[in-house]
């Protein structure tokens, strides 16, 4: 919730989408019963460059954070080890897109899994909020 306050400020309203796209994707398409690591890419399209950006990553339960790595690393990143929502943010933006990547380790065992991801634009004195479709990942 932190990274929320600091996007919203005090006064929002919604931006057109049209001029934004979030896509959220896994390297693999399974996860392997044994355990293991997986790359997840998160990357968002703007028109306009916005004043920040903030991702949310919920990983689920035994999940943790092995690093994160990419060509457009946010400012603000959780330390390699955290589990739970990963909150990330960019005070400053490349041109047109940001893109990044998260190595996460799972568990052996258990369900298959769902993970899901919001990005916060703050540009204009305006805030949106974008959905990428969760990443579903079943057991091989």
């Amino acid at each position: 919730m932190l990274l929320w306050t600091a996007l919203t400020g005090i006064a929002f309203t919604a931006v057109p989408a049209h001029a934004q796209l979030a896509h959220f994707a896994s390297g693999s398409p399974t996860l392997h019963r044994e355990g293991g690591e997986i790359l997840l890419i998160a990357s968002v399209s703007y028109a306009e460059r916005p004043a920040a950006v903030g991702w949310e990553i919920d990983l689920p339960a035994g999940w943790v954070l092995a690093a994160c790595t990419g060509p457009n690393l946010p400012d603000v990143r959780p330390p390699d080890g955290s589990t739970g929502r990963l909150e990330f943010a960019y005070t400053t933006l490349p041109e047109a897109v940001a893109v990044f990547e998260v190595r996460v380790r799972y568990p052996a065992g258990g369900e298959p899994a769902a993970l899901a991801a919001e990005v916060h634009l703050r540009g204009r004195g305006a805030l949106s909020t974008l959905r990428p479709r969760a990443i579903v990942l079943p057991r091989s």
